[in-house]
C-alpha cells in the first residue's frame, strides 16, 4: 500500500488511504526560445527550474480524525513518497477538496507544490581530519553543501580544482560555509573570506585545505531532478 509522510506523519496514522500512487516528478530544463528573422532559431538556458506539482488522491477510513487531516495538510514541510523512501521533496500542500466535499465523499485530494530537487533523506555530516580526502557523492546533479570549518587564522578549503578556492581570513574556531545561502559566517555574522563557494559534483569530489584546520565536517545535501 502507497503512502505519503508529510511533516513527519505517516498519512496511514492520520486515517487516510492512498488510492493513486504519486508518480515522482522529473522537472525539465527551462529554455527560452529566440527567433530572429530570416534566421535561426535560437534557444537560451534560463538557467531556473519551475517548481513540480504532486498530486495525490486519498480515501478518508477514519472521519474520527477529518479535523486533523485537514490541519495537518497545509503549509510548508518535507514530503516523503513510500515508492522513494529515501528521498524527500520541499513542499507546500494546499488541499484542493473543499471540506463539506470531502466529508460527503470520503475522498481528498492533496496537492503538494515542490522544489524542483529531490534531497537525500539520510545526510548526516561526513567528518575530514586527513587532507586531500575522496568524498563521494550520489544523487544525479551537483549540489550545494554545508561545510563546517574548525580551526584558526587563515584557510583555504579547495574542492576539485585551484578553480575553486575559498579563504577564509581570521578564523576563530569555526566558520560555516552555506553555499545554499551564498555565505560564510560564524554563528549567523559575516566572515571576511575571498574565492569561490565550493559546489560539489556527482561522483568522486577531491578535499583539499591549507592553514590550521583541526577538521571539516561536510553536509553534501545530495539531490536529484
Amino acid at each position: 500500500m502507497s503512502t505519503i509522510t508529510f511533516k513527519g506523519v505517516a498519512s496511514d496514522t492520520l486515517g487516510i488511504m492512498i488510492t493513486k500512487t504519486p508518480v515522482p516528478p522529473c522537472q525539465q530544463q527551462g529554455y527560452e526560445t529566440i527567433y530572429i528573422p530570416d534566421g535561426p532559431v535560437l534557444y537560451n538556458d534560463k538557467k531556473i527550474r519551475e517548481n513540480v506539482s504532486i498530486i495525490v488522491e486519498a480515501a478518508i477510513t477514519d472521519m474520527s480524525k477529518f479535523r486533523q487531516i485537514y490541519s495537518h495538510f497545509q503549509g510548508h514541510g518535507n514530503l516523503i513518497l513510500s515508492g522513494e523512501s529515501d528521498k524527500y521533496y520541499k513542499a507546500i500542500c494546499r488541499p484542493l477538496t473543499p471540506e463539506n466535499i470531502a466529508a460527503s465523499l470520503k475522498l481528498i485530494v492533496l496537492e503538494f507544490e515542490c522544489e524542483s530537487y529531490a534531497y537525500a533523506v539520510s545526510n548526516d555530516p561526513v567528518e575530514i581530519t586527513v587532507n586531500d580526502y575522496n568524498l563521494e557523492v550520489g544523487g544525479s546533479y551537483f549540489c550545494k553543501p554545508v561545510y563546517e570549518v574548525y580551526g584558526s587564522g587563515n584557510i583555504s578549503l579547495i574542492v576539485n580544482n585551484t578553480e575553486s578556492l575559498l579563504t577564509l581570513y581570521n578564523v576563530d574556531e569555526h566558520v560555516t560555509v552555506d553555499t545554499a545561502l551564498l555565505m560564510c559566517h560564524k554563528d549567523g555574522v559575516n566572515v571576511k573570506s575571498s574565492g569561490f563557494l565550493p559546489f560539489l559534483n556527482v561522483g568522486t569530489n577531491r578535499i583539499q585545505f591549507t592553514g590550521n584546520v583541526t577538521k571539516i565536517e561536510i553536509t553534501k545535501n545530495e539531490r536529484w531532478l
